[in-house]
């Protein structure tokens, strides 16, 4: 298994490690992370799941980001932002772990080209992200490489314009330090995760319908406190 010294890397304040993983829409992501990674490999109950759908790489600051909606108001796409998923690890070795089920999740499209699996989807909005306290410059750049199944090509996003990476095999790497003003020493650099709306949190995917033991995780997290209200207006795949 994988082992790691104590370290003195960049943390929230409870301890744990954010993390931010974007390919594809959210929907899918969330249920690898939530079920396959926090409820069934780190066998975390449903009130310690972490894994929330959101909005990130974009800009904006604390403004308000929502899906796509009948005002038009506020939409993510809009604004850079991509499709993803927050969640918090508590070591390097669960983080380790987290990096691998997201490169291991990829799908290849041709001969040594890989992406994500709803590759119908087309769109900056659908890029590949990780996101990780100091980003590509960061002290956990090695852990992100070492889980690079693929041997796809990492990108500091801060540096570039982030356009969709279909076809690329090529996943963004970003700073996210956790929900306050994420990359304090560098302003410019401020990433900054929004909750998606409550109705799409634990969603069943496009391709895929998962169980209501899933769905229920909405309330739970509720219940935290880890989920709550938008002031968004309703999306499109809520009303009806």
């Amino acid at each position: 298994g994988f082992k790691c010294a104590e370290s003195t890397n960049p943390r929230s304040d409870n301890g744990s490690i954010p993390l931010i993983v974007a390919n594809g829409c959210f929907w899918g992501r969330q249920h690898i992370f939530a079920h396959d990674l926090e409820l069934q490999t780190l066998n975390r109950t449903s009130e310690e799941v972490t894994a929330i759908a959101g909005y990130f790489g974009g800009s904006g600051g604390n403004k308000r980001v929502c899906y796509d909606n009948s005002k038009n108001i506020s939409v993510y796409s809009q604004l850079g932002h991509a499709e993803a998923v927050q969640l918090e690890v508590r070591s390097e070795a669960e983080l380790s772990v987290a990096l691998q089920m997201y490169f291991a999740s990829f799908v290849e499209l041709s001969p040594g080209i890989f992406g994500r699996e709803d590759y119908i989807d087309r769109g900056p909005q659908y890029r590949s992200i990780v996101g990780v306290p100091g980003g590509a410059k960061g002290p956990y750049m090695p852990l992100v490489r070492a889980a690079n199944l693929h041997n796809m090509t990492l990108v500091d996003g801060a540096e570039v314009k982030q356009v969709d990476t279909l076809g690329k095999s090529l996943v963004y790497v970003l700073p996210y330090d956790g929900e306050g003003d994420n990359h304090l020493s560098d302003p410019k650099l401020a990433y900054r995760f929004s909750q998606a709306e409550l109705c799409l949190q634990f969603h069943d995917n496009q391709t895929s319908t998962y169980p209501e033991t899933y769905h229920a995780l909405r309330e739970a997290l509720q219940a935290t406190g880890r989920l709550v209200a938008t002031t968004c207006p309703s999306p499109y795949p809520c009303e009806g």
